[in-house]
């Protein structure tokens, strides 16, 4: 398959190659792989989803022409990700200056006392230690196992007490659910685009739809990360935002194994269920289809979307015959259906 054999040529230049251009990066630049390992895993991203959108192409190249592509995206990417944000950061929105700002602005309160006021004493306490001695990765997401040593607490005691306070102050069990959703409908959007871009699913109304966009909707799942860690997020959600960077996407950034992830958030979902019936047919897999259309059903999926995934399940099976009936008998003044129907007839 091109897919796979673009991502072997791409994992041999992250292997032999490209830890000497971020080192020039480094040395030119003051691209840090450590201290800037997000920036890092963003142009990881874009090489990978490279090889994603154009397999046949790169895999035709030569090596030359190749590297010389790839080392033209990453060199993109550091402009646009680090030396461009740099400039653009105004310097009113330092952290010096906005404290600044903050504490003449506020000289008879801090920030506790603002916002979390009604927290209980102990929870205030917390919020003031945290606030002191928090320590934060680059991206800006609390770093619990260095706060938990700067604290002198276990990592799950800071986490406990950070879920408490954030229920107090309104990011609670709702708080999750909605972004958990909103997590989902990234990871179907990002499998149904790639089964579009791969010509594997055509939609009645493709004209009027916007144009499949992955890089967008992977940059949708790690902004949502960014949203939910406002409280602790848990355990299953964290394994399935970990195969989303970018040192994963080689493996991982096929439509079935996507909605799996979004299935393994929210597994009654009946949008989840019918797309993970299209991405099984479309890697031959007839079985695991039928599994998804009886989920779906079992999710109250609407009638119309099961009754043509039924119908393209008999005709992959050879059935076109039998599909043409089955369709014949649902509601053929839906355009969906009619459609369908002429299709089989022709």
């Amino acid at each position: 398959m091109p897919h796979q054999d673009a991502f072997l040529l791409m994992q041999a230049f992250r292997r032999c190659v490209l830890p000497g251009l971020l080192r020039k990066l480094h040395l030119w630049k003051g691209l840090h792989t450590a201290r800037h390992r997000d920036i890092v895993e963003d142009i990881e991203q874009e090489l990978w989803l490279d090889c994603l959108l154009w397999p046949e192409e790169i895999v035709g190249m030569t090596g030359r022409d190749r590297h010389t592509r790839w080392f033209r995206i990453v060199e993109r990417s550091h402009y646009r990700l680090h030396t461009r944000s740099e400039r653009l950061r105004a310097s009113d929105t330092e952290p010096d200056a906005v404290c600044a700002s903050a504490s003449s602005s506020e000289p008879d309160g801090d920030a506790v006392e603002c916002w979390g006021g009604e927290l209980p004493p102990r929870q205030q306490q917390f919020l003031r230690q945290l606030g002191h001695r928090a320590s934060y990765l680059k991206n800006g997401r609390l770093n619990c196992s260095a706060s938990a040593r700067s604290l002198g607490v276990r990592p799950q005691q800071l986490r406990a007490e950070w879920g408490a306070v954030a229920d107090q102050l309104g990011f609670d069990a709702e708080f999750e659910a909605f972004w958990c959703r909103r997590l989902v409908e990234a990871l179907v959007g990002l499998a149904a685009d790639l089964l579009r871009d791969s010509g594997s699913v055509a939609l009645c109304d493709e004209r009027e739809r916007r144009a499949p966009d992955p890089l967008g909707r992977l940059r949708r799942v790690r902004a949502l990360r960014q949203r939910m860690a406002l409280r602790p997020i848990p355990t299953s959600i964290k394994r399935v935002l970990a195969h989303y960077h970018s040192r994963n996407l080689g493996t991982l950034l096929t439509p079935l194994r996507i909605l799996r992830d979004a299935a393994s958030v929210l597994p009654d979902d009946p949008t989840v269920q019918l797309w993970t019936f299209e991405a099984a047919l479309a890697e031959g897999l007839p079985d695991a289809a039928a599994r998804a259309i009886r989920r779906a059903r079992a999710a109250r999926a609407e009638a119309v979307p099961v009754l043509l995934a039924r119908a393209r399940l008999l005709e992959s099976r050879g059935k076109a015959t039998a599909a043409r009936r089955l369709l014949q008998r649902g509601p053929v003044r839906d355009r969906r259906v009619s459609s369908a129907i002429v299709g089989l007839a022709g």
